[in-house]
């Protein structure tokens, strides 16, 4: 009988040794965990401001906070090929890529309905809270293929954790915070009301109710200029403030000062993002929900997500070595500096962690990079509707003319091409030939770095990918073409034949742009400020996808179920 006792006593402190060893908490007591944790999405924020700017960065602002007691990685970037605001977004709290999430772009082809589809639109669930006609008529994160960490929380803590997330753009707050978030808030600039949707709640919350009722845009916001923030000697001018190199957004002009309509409700609400106020405002309404929803007031910790939105307009029509740009840079600098004291006061010092990333970079504007000596071009490939027959032509010639009235060529857009399966006769022999074709067609154009096919990237086979030494200095640390593809790839929702253009070339109308695999693209900041993190700057690579298993690893649960990053384990204190 002792033997008997003294054997299931072992056993007892074993079980209860083990159950201890396995647990997800590595901090220690809850306690020692943050009551908060707030990931800033900054859009369009290249890593290289930070360096670029440095100099002008206020003494009471957030980057200057997080040097002296923050951790700075200066050598994140994005590891998937096409770096654009929703997989950015969706990066983030997953700790994955648009291979496991799903989400590849900002709209792809539906093959089903052949029509394109924007990433988070859902009829089923209608837009809430609009005082006029929204664009959508509902949006959800239905084709996000990955939990969040933040759903990983609410689960862990029985839906006692609270999570919400605010932006200027729909996508970037739904593809942060994920399916089980209390609430997620956006700026409808048809009506310069803050939305939400049906798949969240039934209705908006009291208070942004109110604020919509109390005409904010208009009442706060017409006839306001956006002024330099210094002394116009203090900046490092790339090209003149009025350049031909920018555009005026929504008539605010092209160089400063940059006025808001006075009289036109509905057309200040749409220039109002692409101003610093747009981040100021959406800062206010991040402060809102944090008091409303006693976020971080108590020993449950909570997540919310902010996007600033607003430097991805500015970047977009002025251009990365722009003026409005440098000073966009400095407003964000000061805002977030105010807005971490009121979390200091809010919350409490000691009761908050902030994570800042972006959910890309951007590249120069193609005719001012032609001034610099780069080999630049703007739309190498042509109307792509031009580029879609040539290459119908191309197979047709090779192939035959498809039977009926079917064609070659499903949809040929910026990155993807999407090609008709039974007009090979549903071979799978014929139809990677036919890949192949389309593959090499795109391979000769000139603007074309690399193209690849959809049966190349389902195999597990090396991927013959030739690329200019001169190039693979452009890519991400540690990641190859080939990688940065497949990471790229969705089986359900991309093309047949996926290909990127050569480094300084843009395929758009915009002035600036983003969404390709080199480094102007892909390398963003990763900071860390507040409890739990130690004060240093950090070398080794890594991901925005690092910010998912930092907050597990921070919080004590585990990581989401598709994460692949490590944490940012040398940034917290352990």
């Amino acid at each position: 009988m002792k033997n008997w006792r003294t054997i299931a006593l072992v056993r007892t402190f074993a079980w209860i040794a083990a159950l201890w060893c396995c647990s997800p908490i590595p901090l220690g007591r809850a306690a020692e965990r943050p009551r908060l944790v707030v990931v800033v999405s900054v859009d369009q924020l290249r890593y290289e401001y930070l360096e670029r700017f440095r100099a002008n960065f206020a003494e009471q602002g957030f980057f200057r906070a997080v040097h002296r007691s923050g951790a700075s990685y200066v050598e994140c970037h994005h590891r998937h090929a096409f770096t654009l605001t929703a997989p950015g977004h969706a990066v983030m709290l997953t700790g994955c890529y648009p291979a496991q999430h799903g989400v590849i772009d900002n709209n792809w082809y539906d093959r089903k309905t052949k029509k394109t589809v924007y990433c988070v639109e859902d009829p089923k669930y209608p837009i809430v809270g609009s005082l006029g006609e929204s664009e959508l008529k509902g949006v959800s994160p239905q084709s996000l293929d990955a939990p969040t960490v933040a759903d990983v929380l609410k689960q862990s803590t029985d839906g006692r954790a609270k999570v919400f997330g605010i932006t200027l753009k729909d996508r970037a707050a739904i593809l942060m915070v994920g399916q089980k978030a209390d609430g997620v808030y956006w700026y409808d600039s048809t009506s310069g009301c803050w939305v939400t949707s049906r798949y969240y709640r039934q209705e908006l919350p009291d208070y942004l109710r109110a604020l919509n009722a109390s005409h904010p845009v208009q009442n706060r916001y017409a006839g306001k200029t956006w002024e330099l923030l210094y002394p116009a000697s203090r900046y490092r001018l790339n090209y003149p403030d009025e350049s031909l190199f920018e555009e005026s957004y929504e008539k605010t002009g092209r160089a400063f000062p940059h006025r808001l309509d006075v009289d036109d409700e509905k057309h200040l609400a749409k220039q109002l993002p692409a101003t610093y106020l747009g981040n100021d405002f959406t800062l206010e309404v991040a402060r809102m929900v944090i008091e409303h929803e006693a976020l971080g007031a108590d020993d449950v910790p909570d997540i919310l997500a902010v996007g600033l939105s607003a430097n991805d307009y500015v970047g977009h029509t002025h251009g990365p070595m722009s003026l409005e740009v440098e000073d966009m840079t400095y407003r964000t600098d000061q805002l977030l500096g105010e807005f971490v004291r009121y979390l200091d006061q809010r919350v409490g010092q000691g009761r908050w962690t902030l994570m800042l990333s972006a959910d890309h970079g951007v590249g120069p504007v193609p005719e001012h990079a032609v001034t610099l000596g780069l080999p630049a071009r703007r739309n190498p490939l042509g109307p792509l509707a031009d580029l879609s027959k040539r290459l119908e032509a191309h197979l047709q010639k090779q192939f035959g003319a498809p039977p009926g009235k079917l064609t070659y060529v499903d949809k040929l857009e910026t990155s993807q091409v999407y090609l008709h399966e039974e007009a090979v006769g549903k071979s799978a022999a014929r139809f990677r030939t036919l890949q192949e074709s389309a593959r090499d067609f795109l391979r000769g154009l000139p603007g074309v770095a690399v193209a690849v096919t959809r049966a190349e990237l389902q195999s597990k086979d090396e991927i013959t990918i030739v690329l200019d030494e001169s190039w693979k200095s452009l890519l991400a640390p540690g990641t190859t073409m080939e990688q940065a593809l497949r990471r790229s790839f969705s089986a359900e929702h991309s093309g047949d034949v996926l290909f990127a253009l050569l480094p300084y070339q843009a395929q758009s109308s915009l002035r600036a742009t983003h969404g390709s695999p080199w480094r102007y693209d892909t390398h963003v900041p990763l900071l860390l400020l507040g409890h739990g993190v130690r004060n240093g700057s950090f070398d080794r690579p890594v991901s925005p996808a690092a910010i998912a298993p930092s907050i597990a690893l921070l919080l004590g649960i585990d990581p989401p179920a598709k994460n692949e990053e490590r944490p940012a384990s040398e940034a917290l204190v352990r």
